[in-house]
Formats: structure tokens, C-alpha cells, sequence
């Protein structure tokens, strides 16, 4: 009798999680989803973090707490957070927008992988590197502005972002990792600002002669 009450107690908080629409992520940041017009608002100071579970040995994110994630269409993060966690908007299949602040300066690994519905990307000027897998599998992705002041695009980064036909590079980039850019299929033009950008053999997919690099 006590395993099950104990069992019923459990999935009525994991009911109650999946309703919410507002709350805290970590130490400093607070969040508010606007069912009606579909759009997560991120706010607060200083880094994202998300919650660890010392017991379980796992961490929460949006995508393993919340139901309503499949429904958020906008991401917007204000001035004075500091940077996403990793996973941070992993699986959010409708996300078509996002706004981030200049005050962000770190961007977490896989922060926005398989957001299949995201079309474009600004990234700002302060973040220095695009971590494993951050956009891997933004299928819809045509649009990218990487700023100078990246040093390094690590692996997977764009992976199978199928719809990004061009890209430019800036000079402050010095490394490309393999698989950076894998399974881009229908990228066909790379502006590369800079002579010194250390590119991986399989950093792109297998293009004869590499005629899509364009060194400037």
C-alpha cells in the first residue's frame, strides 16, 4: 500500500511539472512560457544552470521536465543572462525564433540541437565558441551569423543542418572540428575570412577539390 501511494504521489508531481509555466532554471535565472503566443521568455543575470540530481545523477532541463515544449515558438533570452546550459532548448521542435542579449557569452553544447523549425540565428558578439553539437539537426536552418570573436567551431556543431546553403567564416576563427558540418547538403559556398583557420579533414562533407571554400 505505502510503494503505492508513493508511486501516486510521484506522478502527480511529474503532472504538476509538465503544467507549469513559470519558474526558476539554476541559482540566477527565472522563466515564463506565454502559452498564448507560444513563447518562452528567459530572464535573470549571470550563467543558466540547470538543476542536478545528486541522487539520480542526472539533470533537469526544459525537454525532461515540461510537456509544452513540442509547443514553444519563440525563445527570448534578456539583457543580462549570461549564457544558455547545455541542452538548453534540446528537442524544441517548433522553435522558429530566437532573440539572444549581448550579454551572453557562452552558448552550452547541444542548446539548440534538433530544433528542427529554427530558420535563423544570430549569435552574439561576446561567445568565443560554438560547443559540440549546438545546432545539430536545425534542419530548417538557412541563416547563421557567426561574429568575430569565435576562436573555435567544435564537432557536430551544424551537423545536419540540411538547409544551410552558405556560411562565412570570420578571422577570428582558428579551428574547425571535424563533423562541424556534416550531412550540410545543400551548403555550397564557404567565405573563410583569414588565412590561419585550422580545418579538420572531415570537417565538411567529402566535396571534390573543397571548391565550396572561399578564402578571402
Amino acid at each position: 500500500v505505502k510503494e503505492t501511494v508513493l508511486e501516486t504521489a510521484v506522478e502527480e508531481i511529474k503532472t504538476v511539472n509538465q503544467d507549469l509555466e513559470s519558474g526558476v532554471y539554476g541559482k540566477n535565472i527565472t522563466w515564463q512560457y506565454d502559452t498564448g503566443n507560444k513563447t518562452l521568455t528567459i530572464s535573470g543575470s549571470g550563467p543558466m544552470e540547470f538543476d542536478y540530481d545528486d541522487e539520480n545523477e542526472d539533470f533537469y532541463t526544459f525537454e525532461n521536465r515540461y510537456s509544452w515544449i513540442g509547443n514553444v515558438e519563440h525563445v527570448v533570452v534578456s539583457e543580462g543572462v549570461e549564457s544558455l546550459s547545455y541542452q538548453a532548448f534540446f528537442r524544441f521542435a517548433s522553435l522558429k525564433t530566437v532573440s539572444l542579449p549581448e550579454s551572453l557569452n557562452e552558448i552550452g553544447g547541444e542548446a539548440f540541437s534538433n530544433c528542427v523549425s529554427l530558420e535563423s540565428i544570430t549569435i552574439p558578439s561576446g561567445v568565443t565558441e560554438i560547443r559540440f553539437g549546438t545546432f545539430r539537426n536545425c534542419n530548417s536552418l538557412e541563416s547563421v551569423n557567426i561574429p568575430e570573436g569565435v576562436t573555435c567551431i567544435n564537432e557536430e556543431a551544424f551537423k545536419g543542418c540540411c538547409s544551410l546553403k552558405s556560411l562565412v567564416i570570420p578571422e577570428s576563427v582558428t579551428k574547425i572540428e571535424n563533423h562541424a558540418f556534416e550531412n550540410c547538403l545543400t551548403l555550397r559556398e564557404v567565405i573563410i575570412y583569414g588565412p590561419s583557420v585550422d580545418i579538420d579533414s572531415y570537417a565538411f562533407d567529402s566535396v571534390e577539390d573543397n571548391s565550396m571554400l572561399v578564402y578571402d
